[in-house]
């Protein structure tokens, strides 16, 4: 990039010290004066969008570009004003901010307008202190009216509710004065609700949060949804956070009954969270099921759906395996989602169109500044070689300006390329924990056949310990290798259940390897486990041995899974026409999860196997992790 940069100063030296000054063109000054739409036009139009039930944010792109290319200082101003207000609606605050700065440095509404938005906002992603101390600036305006005077204080109650400061938030709304308002008195209202709910006052604050409600429908019915679910969420949550959970119960329940809008799908998720805390899991169940109906998939936080995994894991101990593996799918799709869109919230669309627009501003101030130069060049002919040499410094400036973005642009794409690894490899995780959970369940199915209640039993509950570690660590990339021998000792000991005369098998981890200390992918071993068991020493006529052994070398960790079956030729002779033309799901996922975890990690995972004996029986696997993590 360095020498990029001093190819092209060269270049434009060169120009200046030897070019001639190019001519003037009459097109230059037509170009200028030429203006499609008026500034009032433009400004008459983002109002419009302004009071819009929909985002409008495409349009406004569109009017931003024509007033930042006619020079509308003014029209600019509104542009971004407006489009920080309906990132705020979409509920991305972090954005809005960057729109709401660039309306303070134009024209526009008022200085005052832009103020209050910027203390809404910083309110809004948490810079609670940041918003008071704007506020606290604005008792220095004369011409504050009293609507703003309440807004700023609704503001200031929300950020000492952030705080947790709830007796000044208390203080501030004492003396508000705007309750005639049918707007404001349901704001007051329902920071009233939240307040005395957290002071203990659950009773009071749930009577606030009904007269809240009374004035629901004086809101556009386009933003009344947003607006109502949003402050049942923060009731509910505060509830949940004094243990009013009988209480939260009866708001959620209202609430739903009553709005039947798709706001009700987290609606569901929170009730749904209360009724475990109640033991209601009946209606928890039934309430996810409601869920399940319409999900909801624009959740960012994990905390929402913490109840599905934890019900699940209580179906898990009471032996209900279709109903917990039925919560566990959700989770996993609704986990995954999450994480998608935590990514798009880090790099949101929004600030990528933010810097088209003001590349798009910095090359019209320049266009404008190389326009205005040769208009004087005109007038001033004796000076026409030094404003040639300024423009061709312009124009340098702009192609370095263009390679500097082209390079972000490719740094964007290699994010982009990495990020889609990363969901790839979560869906071959996905892919393999049904496989290995149907083949266990397998064996539950021959106890259950063989009328063998005592070992069926047994068997079930350490498949149910298993099958809880299989969940909770199937959301990392890596685990501690202590997590992964702790399956390992679990499925052996199943396995060695299910065929108790066909093996017998050890396990030995050398002792200078620090288990809580080295990481490893999750599943890695088990499925070569399962390949030793199903396709070696399960045809064995006597009794085989396994032995899965892990040790260090000077710079990779070893792991070898040892059997003294079949083999390998044998087993595929005695394999039907069906299972030779099926290879093994779990084995082929692992091989594309290594290939990813090499490209990702940088982890070189190098697997080879080999016949034990000349007559082809036994096998051997030998893993070898190359970089230690």
């Amino acid at each position: 990039m360095r020498s990029l940069f001093i190819i092209c100063f060269l270049f434009s030296s060169t120009l200046i010290f030897s070019g001639e000054p190019p001519k003037k063109s009459e097109s230059v000054k037509r170009k200028i004066s030429k203006k499609v739409l008026s500034e009032e036009s433009i400004i008459s139009a983002v109002k419009k969008i302004q009071e819009a039930p929909e985002d409008g944010i495409d349009d406004l792109g569109k009017l931003t570009k024509e007033a930042i290319s006619l020079d509308y200082n003014d029209a600019l101003g509104w542009c971004y004003f407006v489009t920080a207000q309906k990132y705020q609606e979409k509920g991305q605050p972090q954005v809005a901010i960057q729109y709401a700065q660039l309306a303070m440095t134009t024209g526009g509404p008022s200085l005052l307008e832009k103020q209050i938005l910027l203390a809404t906002l910083n309110s809004q992603v948490g810079a609670y202190s940041k918003s008071n101390t704007s506020i606290a600036e604005f008792k220095n305006y004369k011409s504050i009216s009293r609507t703003q005077s309440c807004e700023l204080q609704l503001i200031q109650a929300d950020n000492y509710i952030g705080l947790e400061q709830y007796e000044k938030a208390k203080a501030v709304l004492e003396n508000f004065s705007c309750r005639n308002q049918p707007e404001m008195e349901r704001r007051y209202n329902a920071k009233m609700a939240i307040i005395l709910i957290s002071t203990g006052k659950a009773e009071e604050g749930v009577y606030h949060y009904n007269k809240s409600k009374e004035t629901e429908n004086i809101r556009p019915k386009s933003r009344r949804k947003t607006v109502i679910a949003d402050a049942k969420k923060e009731v509910s949550e505060a509830l949940k956070r004094t243990s009013n959970y009988s209480l939260d119960v009866e708001v959620l329940s209202d609430s739903i009954g009553i709005s039947n809008n798709g706001n009700a799908s987290m609606q569901n998720l929170l009730l749904a969270s209360s009724y475990f805390e109640l033991g209601k899991i009946n209606e928890t169940w039934e309430t996810i099921q409601q869920f399940k109906k319409q999900p909801d998939y624009d959740i960012i936080d994990h905390s929402e759906i913490k109840v599905i995994q934890s019900l699940a894991n209580y179906y898990a101990d009471e032996n209900e395996y279709r109903k917990s593996i039925d919560l566990y799918q959700l989770y996993l799709v609704l986990a995954d989602t999450i994480h998608q869109n935590l990514k798009e919230l880090k790099n949101p669309k929004g600030l990528q169109n933010l810097l088209e627009l003001e590349t798009l501003r910095k090359e019209q101030e320049l266009t404008k500044a190389a326009m205005q130069q040769l208009m004087v060049e005109d007038e001033l002919k004796g000076e026409v070689l030094t404003y040639s040499r300024l423009a061709i410094i312009l124009l340098s400036v702009l192609i370095i300006s263009g390679l500097i973005g082209g390079y972000f642009i490719l740094k964007s794409s290699k994010e982009r390329r990495i990020a889609n690894m990363q969901l790839a490899l979560r869906s071959l995780r996905t892919q393999m924990n049904p496989h290995f959970i149907f083949n266990a369940l397998n064996s539950v199915n021959s106890f259950i056949s063989e009328n063998d209640q005592m070992n069926a039993n047994k068997y079930l509950t350490s498949f149910s310990k298993l099958m809880r570690l299989v969940m909770e660590n199937s959301e990392h990339d890596f685990i501690t290798l202590s997590k992964e021998l702790e399956i390992i000792r679990l499925y052996l000991y199943l396995e060695h259940h299910r065929f108790k005369n066909q093996f017998e098998y050890t396990l030995e981890v050398d002792e200078e390897i620090d288990e809580e200390q080295v990481l490893i992918p999750p599943m890695l071993v088990q499925p070569y486990i399962e390949n030793a068991v199903w396709h070696g020493l399960r045809y064995k006529e006597d009794s085989g041995n396994l032995k899965v052994r892990f040790h260090q070398s000077a710079d990779a960790l070893i792991i070898e899974i040892e059997d003294d079956g079949i083999g390998r030729r044998k087993s595929a002779e005695i394999k039907t026409k069906h299972q030779k033309q099926q290879k093994s799901v779990a084995l082929k996922n692992i091989q594309e999860r290594l290939s990813i975890i090499k490209d990702l990690n940088k982890v070189n995972i190098l697997v080879s196997t080999e016949d034990l004996n000349e007559d082809g029986t036994g096998t051997k696997v030998r893993l070898e992790i190359r970089q230690k993590l």
